[in-house]
This record gives C-alpha cells, structure tokens and sequence, in this order.
C-alpha cells in the first residue's frame, strides 16, 4: 500500500539495516513492507521474535539478505522469507476482512471499476493479512448477501507457506470447493490459479538470462521453485509439472514473470501443455511479461494464444532503478506494448495489486501512451509507446477478454451488462 518502502527512492551505494530502526524502536517489533510487495526490513527485535539469526537457512522461495560478514541486515525476500515473518502477526478478524474487502471496491467503484481480478487467494500463505483462504470464505459470504459492489474474478495461489510444489497443485485442486464459488460467474467466479515463477529485478530475484550486471555474485536469480541447488533445467521441469496438472484439470493459468528467462521459461511451458494437452481458449496469461526485448518470445505467445497482462503503472517508477541489475538497453525496453501488440500478443492491462497507488487506470493509460519517468522525466523508446485508444482497450475490452467475459463486458453494446463510467 502507500505506507510501504518505496525502495526505488533509497540510496543504491546504501544498504538499510536493522540498526537503522533499532534506534527508534528497540522494544517494539518492525515490520515495513517493500513497495514491489517481495519482500520487507525488520528490526532487531522482530528479528528475535521471527527467530531469524545469522544461521538461519535461506527460505524456498527466497532469502535472507546478510552483510560482507553473514550478519542479517533484516532484509527479507519472497514468498518463503516472508512467511518466517508473517505467521508471528496477529491475524485479522473474518469481519475485518470482510470489511477490507467492501472498502477496496468502494475505492474502486470511485476510480470507475465495476470488475476486478483478486488473483493472489489462499491458502493460508498470508497469514496476517487479507489474502489466505479465509479472504475467499469471506467474498463468498458477501456475495452471497448481495453485497459485493463489483464484479470480482478470484485467483487460487497454489502455494503452502510460499512454497509451491506440484503436488501442492494437486492437493490443491482435489480439496477446495471451486464450484461453491461459480453459480453466479456474472458476478464471481474462481477458475484461476496462480503461480509465482520468479520474483523482481530490484530484489536481485527475477530470474534472468544473464547474470546482474551490477553483481554477478548473484548470478542470475532464480525461480521460485525447487532449492537454490536446483539447475534452470530442474527448475522448468517442475513448473511443467504445475502447469500441466491445472491446465488438464480446466483451470486458466496465471503465472508471475520478470526476468527475461522466467517469461520465456512460462510461454515455453504454457505453450507445451497446450499442445500436448490440446484445449479450447485456455487463455493463460503472463502476469508482468516483462520480457526486455525478448520478441521472439512475444511471438511464441501470440502463436500459442497466451496473453500477457502489463501493469503500465509501475514503468514509470522501474526503469531507472532497475537499469544498474540488468544494463542500460534491456531496462529502457521494459513493457514494450507496442511491439506486443505489433506481434500479435493479446496485452490486458492490471494494476498488480488490488491495493496501492495503481488502481487509477487513467495514469496506467498515460504511462502507456508517453513512457515518461517520473523519477526523471526522461522518455524511453517513444516508438515503444501506444496510442490512448489501444491504452483504453487494455483495460476494457483486452481484460474482459482475459476473463473469458468479452460477450457481456468491456465495452458499450447491445446485449452486454450496462458497466461503464462518465469521465468529465
């Protein structure tokens, strides 16, 4: 949300630690969150709470960051870092979160959204937050009250703990209701599952083709599954096996992708259930696909009907600061929509989270159409940039699209839901 770190804006010749906290706080467990929402600082005293140590094991997925001399700076990555934190805060109450939810889509409603992607649900990977299975008993409770305010399409995280593993998908799958969550798919439905390939460039996590430029010591991230010994080849096998196993149980697919080898890795993989497992308009997508100029990839997707779905936003505020992990040119292509499209890739636009400062589509649509930083004001690649009208159908008709709901939304036709905003 807007009270996390913005960590874009800190120093790069600084790295925070504990001790900076320690000061102001040292009786008091801190938590503050990253603004890329993959990672958090603590201070010494959540530290100790957590039992996290300068002996503590890297998580799956994730890890935790130490100094030259192996001290925990109490910087913590991903998924499986975040969860050594989070099991420890107290969780909110079913009705906090119900209310959370009906204030979020009142927020919406007033930036003109009738309709909306929850893709990140369940399980209990967020235990203090808002996010675990008890999000998805509560938008079912609204629903079933008539009180949710817009159309809402959720997404299962098939995960345990950060953690994702086939057989997870599996258990998953075989033990949850979707059906409870389908009888009125006009105004929600659950047919999504979710998965995190890699993590972000900022956080050295997104898993590339080439080492960081600024610290090969990283090597080239890595992806969220199997441990940090696995090769990039172990790696994919086991997304595979994810992705075949939803794919033929009917499921559309959602995969998190930064680095330029984890958005190739999930178009290879998408692509290969798809032609092994032939289905009518699966509709997978790329969340992110920030490929860097990767255009044979982008090729690969549109052949396969595999969309990406792009978050404009964010480039207004990742470009510079990601331009010291991956190099000057790979950095200034990021998002670049116009090729995209060009190629033939069907791009939906989001705004990665359902919280935050990016729900105001108007600026992602702006961010789209100028590719103007605004840490810098610097444009980058102007003939990357798209027309307004492409930049509206990414949050139009390209979404509903995405939801497989372009027959009754995403655009002002006979027949369809009367779901539009007046702009002055």
């Amino acid at each position: 949300d807007n009270d996390n770190l913005e960590e874009y804006r800190t120093d790069p010749n600084r790295t925070i630690n504990h001790a900076d906290f320690d000061d102001v706080c040292p009786d008091n467990p801190v938590k503050i969150a990253l603004w890329s929402g993959h990672g958090a600082f603590l201070n010494q005293k959540a530290l100790e709470i957590c039992c996290i140590t300068d002996d503590t094991p890297d998580p799956v997925p994730g890890r935790i960051v130490r100094d030259g001399n192996g001290k925990a700076t109490g910087l913590i990555m991903e998924g499986g870092g975040l969860n050594l934190v989070e099991k420890f805060i107290p969780q909110f109450t079913d009705e906090e979160i119900e209310t959370a939810i009906l204030n979020f889509q009142k927020l919406i409603n007033a930036e003109g959204y009738t309709g909306y992607t929850d893709a990140t649900l369940g399980p209990d990977n967020r235990n203090s937050g808002i996010s675990s299975t008890r999000a998805l008993y509560a938008y079912k409770r609204l629903a079933d009250q008539g009180k949710l305010t817009a159309r809402v399409s959720l997404g299962y995280y098939a995960g345990n703990n950060g953690v994702q593993t086939s057989a997870n998908v599996e258990q998953t799958i075989r033990a949850f209701p979707f059906a409870d969550y389908n009888k009125n798919p006009d105004y929600m439905k659950l047919n999504l599952i979710k998965i995190f390939c890699d993590g972000v460039h900022l956080g050295y996590t997104a898993w590339m083709m080439k080492d960081y430029v600024d610290d090969p010591g990283k090597k080239h991230g890595h992806s969220c599954f199997l441990g940090p010994e696995a090769s990039d080849e172990e790696q994919k096998a086991e997304l595979q096996r994810i992705i075949n196993i939803a794919h033929c149980k009917g499921f559309q697919i959602a995969i998190h992708a930064i680095g330029d080898r984890a958005v190739k890795t999930c178009v290879d993989c998408l692509a290969n259930a798809i032609q092994m497992y032939p289905r009518a308009d699966a509709r997978h997508y790329v969340l992110h696909a920030d490929s860097l100029g990767d255009n044979a990839t982008a090729a690969k997707a549109a052949k396969f009907g595999i969309l990406y779905s792009v978050q404009p936003g964010l480039m207004d505020y990742l470009i510079e600061p990601s331009t010291p992990r991956v190099g000057v040119e790979k950095a200034a292509r990021m998002m670049g929509l116009k090729e995209y499209l060009n190629i033939g890739v069907m791009c939906c636009g989001g705004s990665d989270a359902i919280s935050g400062a990016y729900q105001n589509w108007r600026q992602a649509v702006q961010s789209a159409v100028t590719r103007r930083s605004k840490i810098s004001g610097k444009v980058y690649h102007p003939e990357l940039a798209i027309s307004v009208m492409d930049g509206i159908r990414l949050f139009t008709i390209n979404a509903a699209y995405q939801e497989h709901c372009e027959r009754t939304r995403g655009s002002i036709e006979i027949g369809k839901f009367a779901d539009f905003q007046v702009l002055d």
